[in-house]
């Protein structure tokens, strides 16, 4: 097994929870957990229905934007209409867009995350795409369980790590030029920690099924990082 870890031997032991995610448990008191791509295919089906849905009627509206208006005898008329409905082709457009990133995510995601004593490693994979985030322990501001979706009645929460950075987010700075929102049921005031200090909101384990589940898994994080 590829070990992305520092320090990191051989996994001994292994659970397999209800979302399919594997938890090792490493020498020390770490754990390693992986989250194969291919799960949880009530969600991913849902979605994907969804975007074939929205592609078709967005397909059949540029047919019928097309018959319409080159049946249009006065280019006048065609420039109207095209500037008309052009409006209604964008937001169709930009739906069957974020849905297809949705379904690439959920298709192609898939990640390991090994938690030591002083680190948290996060190895995120789509395909032949890799991005990894090494995040010492004192740089963690928050890890907590947030649901992300719901489909066919049940449930999906995310583990996120919110991390502290080095400097001012200037990405922060130009979207909220009036100055960070107030603390509020959704945004928190370590939200504003991670702005206000350029850090990251970094997804490291996706799509748990249940509540439960996902606060099992974000206290088997804690424990095996050394966090209360």
């Amino acid at each position: 097994m590829e070990n992305d870890g520092k320090n990191v031997t051989p996994p001994n032991r292994c659970k397999i929870t209800h979302s399919r995610i594997e938890i090792f448990d490493l020498a020390g008191d770490g754990k390693e957990f992986i989250s194969p791509a291919m799960r949880n295919f009530r969600e991913k089906l849902s979605f994907t229905i969804l975007l074939l849905v929205i592609a078709a009627i967005f397909a059949g509206f540029i047919a019928f934007v097309m018959y319409f208006v080159g049946g249009l005898p006065f280019a006048w008329a065609r420039f109207l209409a095209v500037n008309f409905l052009f409006s209604f082709l964008a937001i169709l457009g930009l739906l069957v867009l974020v849905l297809g990133i949705v379904c690439f995510d959920l298709w192609l995601r898939s990640s390991r995350v090994i938690a030591v004593a002083g680190e948290l490693r996060i190895v995120t994979h789509w395909l032949f795409i890799r991005r990894t985030n090494a995040i010492p322990v004192s740089k963690i501001i928050e890890i907590k369980a947030a649901n992300n979706t719901t489909a066919n009645g049940v449930y999906y929460y995310d583990i996120m790590v919110l991390t502290e950075g080095g400097g001012r987010n200037w990405l922060a700075a130009l979207r909220y030029s009036n100055g960070i929102p107030a603390v509020s049921d959704s945004f928190t005031e370590n939200d504003r920690k991670v702005l206000i200090s350029g850090g990251k909101t970094i997804r490291a384990i996706t799509n748990i099924i249940g509540e439960t589940e996902a606060n099992w898994i974000l206290a088997e994080i804690n424990q095996a990082l050394g966090r209360k």
